[in-house]
């Protein structure tokens, strides 16, 4: 591949945003840091992703905005949360995930009862997604199973079971529970001393309340159709978050009331990009746009997932790489309102957590885009694209990348085939 400078070129690194870039979000926001401790960016301030587990940086967190519906949500003493057959709490069992003794335990001890922690809230009677989550510190030496539940009543019932072993990790739904549904993603995730637990499901459509809920000590065995009231077990928790959306994102603290976090928006005016002389560096006659990136979880519903786009602020005029739940990752152009070709290029549906390199090149005589390196796919339709925005992660039209980017770049013209494999492979 022949050199060819770009005329921005973003390396994600920790703690630095390009002066060029604009950066916005209207509140605080969590992370979590090389150590693995959850930390809070104030507003405005561009966030940095590592593994919780190896401390490997992953790129810059770029999120929608998300609202944690439950109140209290790591003071389970408080009477916003529902005692079952009461249940064993006290506080400062164990030091939480963001490094202060804040975790609570919770303990079913009894052999006559099931002992459960839950809070129910009123939701619309509709067909929405929410995604119950909750850390869970791990419990080496096994034990009964955990079950965590997201609960639909007050119409069609939808139960939605995750069951856990505090120990290894594994999980299972559970769809023998009486009003059981098979949810629409759940997942444990490795944060070194606590898993996160995690399951999502829909509204069937009419129900009106939603229960988040846990049972610490469900039984001996998978999906089982009752609990087992013989077995007891203690964990420690922290950050009970429920939001509207299919996985879970960043942990959203609550006191007395549910709290929003702001989307983060990252751009880049065209006009800013000037070569040595001070000429505009940028036109829209030609170019390549480059994304090295990850989705921490993938939309069930029609809106996009934006990961590198041009705009003029409106979704009228754009041309950007993205994903939807119909299309898989595709390529999407529109010039005042009207779809540029007749089909997007389309790429294979990517998965969460995978890092993907992915371009896209045009000019007048066309477009073209690849990914990690694969075969080039081309359209042939001229297109002369409006635009004064460079997007990182967002775009005009309300989609969010929902993950990390690691590499962004613009280049003033447009790559050969050869050229797109080899800048992402």
């Amino acid at each position: 591949m022949a050199i060819i400078r770009p005329v921005f070129n973003w390396v994600a690194q920790p703690g630095i945003t390009p002066p060029a870039v604009n950066f916005t979000r209207a509140s605080t926001a969590t992370y979590t840091d090389a150590l693995g401790v959850i930390r809070t960016a104030t507003s405005g301030v561009l966030r940095d992703s590592f593994d919780p587990l190896t401390g490997a940086y992953l790129g810059k967190l770029i999120e929608e905005q998300r609202t944690n519906l439950l109140a209290y949500s790591s003071v389970f003493d408080n009477a916003a949360w529902t005692q079952l057959n009461g249940p064993v709490i006290a506080p400062g069992a164990a030091v939480s995930p963001d490094g202060t003794q804040t975790a609570y335990s919770v303990g079913d001890t009894s052999t006559a009862y099931t002992q459960t922690i839950k809070q129910d809230l009123t939701v619309p009677a509709n067909t929405s997604t929410y995604c119950a989550s909750l850390y869970v510190q791990k419990t080496p030496g096994g034990g009964p199973i955990t079950n965590f539940n997201l609960y639909f009543f007050n119409g069609t019932q939808a139960n939605y079971r995750l069951e856990v072993n505090t120990a290894t990790g594994e999980c299972h739904t559970n769809t023998a529970y009486a009003g059981s549904a098979a949810p629409a993603g759940f997942g444990v995730i490795d944060c070194g001393q606590y898993w996160r637990l995690w399951v999502a499901g829909a509204n069937k459509g009419d129900s009106t309340s939603l229960r988040f809920g846990l049972t610490p000590s469900y039984g001996l065995g998978w999906n089982q159709p009752l609990s087992d009231v013989l077995q007891t077990k203690t964990l420690a928790i922290w950050g009970a978050q429920l939001e509207e959306g299919a996985f879970p994102t960043s942990y959203i603290p609550t006191t007395s009331a549910p709290v929003t976090r702001s989307a983060d928006q990252c751009t880049l005016p065209l006009a800013s990009l000037a070569d040595s002389g001070g000429n505009p560096a940028f036109g829209m006659a030609c170019g390549t746009m480059f994304a090295n990136f990850a989705f921490n979880g993938l939309r069930t519903d029609v809106v996009g997932q934006a990961v590198i786009g041009l705009d003029d602020g409106t979704t009228a005029n754009r041309i950007n790489i993205s994903r939807t739940l119909a299309s898989g990752l595709f390529t999407w152009d529109k010039v005042f309102g009207v779809q540029v070709g007749a089909v997007q290029i389309l790429h294979p549906s990517p998965a969460a957590g995978t890092h993907y390199r992915a371009a896209y090149g045009f000019d007048s005589a066309g477009r073209s885009s690849c990914l990690n390196g694969g075969g080039v796919l081309t359209d042939a339709t001229p297109i002369a694209p409006v635009a004064t925005t460079l997007n990182i992660g967002s775009l005009a039209n309300g989609s969010f990348l929902n993950g990390v980017v690691r590499h962004a770049a613009l280049f003033a013209r447009r790559f050969s085939d050869a050229d797109l494999q080899a800048l992402t492979a």
